[in-house]
């Protein structure tokens, strides 16, 4: 019995030290999540009662915490208040609109893994009044928008062998789903397959996906509206190879590709063709950066009290 005992153990040994050891990304390198900037009024600010011809000043006081892993420049940062006429409220349009004078530095992980959180703003617009005398109570909506320059780093790898057409799973296999780990922000590499795509090339199917909340638009135009600029998403990928990479419908490059993408429906799939040149056998790690701007609100009813 101890005999047999004894063999079994060492079977099951020999067969878990078989198996293959397809390294990759390591652990939790990222905080994750899936918010960006996140927005909201202080307490009474504004109140949720104020009064009619001009017997009360109020201010409105928006706050901003960067709960992704991205900084936010200086200056990328703009909040506008909406929903009312700032004529009424004895505003002018100027004063509806300010710009962060800070970086936003993300939320991150020191190097004993404890998490560190981002930077705060608060953002203060004084001199609300109601201006007309009303002969009852009216209702009204404070909206703040936040638009912001954003982005999102993901690692994942590749498994690289001399013949990817071999079936051959030491090291690693070339026919998977390959491990990704996202930084904390709103758009993500969702996941990537890779498939043999000849004896010395390797095909890579991407998939990227927004899964936070707000509204995604092109990098650099402040969340201009329309169809050109709405859900566009630039795309980088560096495969550390130094032999051709092409990626459909963006461009060409030696190991690195980048390029606008839209998503659809909160998605985009992505087919990257990498050559290898015969090289192997090993594992490769990949970078994927996303960059964009985002839009995130919140909003209050406000009673005017005529």
């Amino acid at each position: 019995m101890k005999k047999m005992l004894i063999v079994l153990m060492a079977f099951t040994l020999l067969l878990f030290g078989c198996q293959t050891q397809d390294q990759g990304v390591a652990g939790p390198s990222f905080v994750g999540g899936t918010n960006g900037l996140l927005i909201n009024f202080l307490q009474d600010a504004p109140p949720d009662t104020v009064y009619d011809a001009n017997r009360a000043e109020f201010q409105v006081a928006v706050q901003v915490k960067n709960a992704g892993e991205w900084d936010v420049p200086v200056g990328s940062l703009k909040i506008s208040l909406s929903g009312v006429d700032p004529v009424d409220f004895g505003m002018v349009d100027a004063n509806m609109q300010k710009s962060s004078d800070t970086l936003l530095s993300a939320t991150k992980k020191d190097s004993a893994g404890a998490i560190i959180q981002g930077s705060q703003l608060v953002f203060t617009f004084p001199g609300f009044s109601y201006k007309a005398d009303l002969p009852g109570d009216v209702q009204h909506t404070i909206k703040a928008d936040a638009c912001y320059a954003y982005g999102t780093k993901a690692l994942t790898s590749t498994c690289i062998k001399k013949d990817l057409t071999k079936v051959d799973t030491s090291v690693c296999i070339v026919d998977s789903d390959r491990p990704v780990a996202n930084s904390g922000a709103p758009v993500q590499v969702f996941s990537v397959r890779q498939s043999a795509g000849g004896k010395d090339s390797i095909l890579l199917t991407i998939v990227l996906k927004q899964t936070g909340t707000g509204e995604i638009f092109k990098s650099g135009l402040n969340c201009a509206s329309g169809i050109s600029n709405e859900n566009v998403v630039n795309f980088k990928i560096n495969t550390g190879m130094t032999s051709e990479l092409s990626c459909s419908g963006i461009s060409t490059g030696t190991g690195t590709v980048s390029g606008d993408v839209t998503l659809y429906n909160g998605e985009r799939q992505i087919t990257c063709t990498q050559k290898t040149g015969g090289q192997g056998d090993f594992v490769k790690t990949v970078e994927i950066t996303l960059g964009y701007d985002h839009k995130v609100s919140t909003s209050k009813s406000v009673v005017v009290k005529g």
